[in-house]
C-alpha cells in the first residue's frame, strides 16, 4: 500500500526489472560501465571514529560518563578533573550526530541550555533546584533527539520511530546506570582509587610527648 519498505533478493530484482544485471567483481563492474580503471574509496579514519562513537552502546557509555563525571563535579566542585571529563563526554556525544546529520540545531541548542542551567546551578545558585532540574530535562530531551535522523520525530514521520525508541531506551538504562554509580561514588568517595587523591584533606600532625 505504499506505507511499508520493502526487501527484494538479487533474483527478485532481476526478475521484477528493477535491476540489470548482477555484478561480484571489480572486473565485472568495470566491464558494465565500459571503464578503463576504478578508484576504491576507502573509509578514513574520521569516519570509522564518526561510526564507533555513534554506536548505540558507545553512545550510552558516554552519557554514563558524562553524568557521573558531572555529578562528581557538582559535589565536590574545584576538582575540575571531572568537569573536564565530563566536557570532554559532552563533545563526543554531540559532534559525531552532527557530521553524520543525526542532530538538528534545536537538538544540540537543547542541550548546549541544558549544561547551561547545570553550570548555573554549580556555580552560582546553591543547593539543586528547578535550575538543576530543568537542565537535566533540556539535556535529555535534546540527547535523545540525537538518536533520530533529521525530521523523525514530526508527526507522520514514521521512519523515526524505531530510532525514538532505541534512543529513549538507550538514555534511560544510562541514566538508571548512572544513578546507581552516582550512589556508589557517593558512599565510597574517599576510598575509591585515583578519586580519593582528587580531594582536598586536612592532615593534623602530632608529636609525641614523654
Amino acid at each position: 500500500d505504499g506505507n511499508t519498505i520493502l526487501t527484494f533478493t538479487e533474483s527478485q530484482l532481476l526478475r521484477y526489472g528493477l535491476a540489470s544485471q548482477e555484478i561480484k567483481t571489480d572486473d565485472e563492474l568495470k566491464a558494465f560501465f565500459g571503464a578503463t580503471n576504478m578508484r576504491r574509496l576507502d573509509q578514513s579514519w574520521s569516519e570509522t571514529m564518526v561510526v564507533f562513537l555513534t554506536n548505540i552502546i558507545v553512545r550510552g557509555l558516554l552519557i554514563v560518563i558524562f553524568l557521573v563525571a558531572l555529578f562528581i563535579e557538582m559535589t565536590h566542585p574545584g576538582i575540575m578533573i571531572p568537569g573536564l571529563v565530563a566536557a570532554a563526554a559532552f563533545i563526543l556525544l554531540v559532534a559525531p550526530p552532527l557530521l553524520n546529520n543525526m542532530a538538528s540545531w534545536w537538538e544540540i541548542a537543547a542541550m548546549i541550555v541544558g549544561v547551561g542551567l547545570l553550570l548555573l546551578e554549580i556555580f552560582v545558585l546553591p543547593g539543586f533546584g528547578v535550575c538543576g532540574v530543568a537542565g537535566i530535562i533540556f539535556f535529555l530531551a535534546g540527547l535523545v533527539g540525537t538518536f533520530i535522523g533529521a525530521g523523525g520525530l514530526f508527526p507522520g514521520s514514521s521512519s523515526g520511530n524505531p530510532e525514538l525508541m532505541s534512543g529513549v531506551t538507550t538514555v534511560v538504562l544510562s541514566v538508571a546506570t548512572s544513578f546507581v554509580l552516582m550512589w556508589f561514588v557517593s558512599k565510597h568517595f574517599g576510598s575509591l582509587p585515583l578519586l580519593n587523591k582528587l580531594g582536598l584533606r586536612d592532615e593534623v600532625s602530632g608529636e609525641d610527648s614523654s
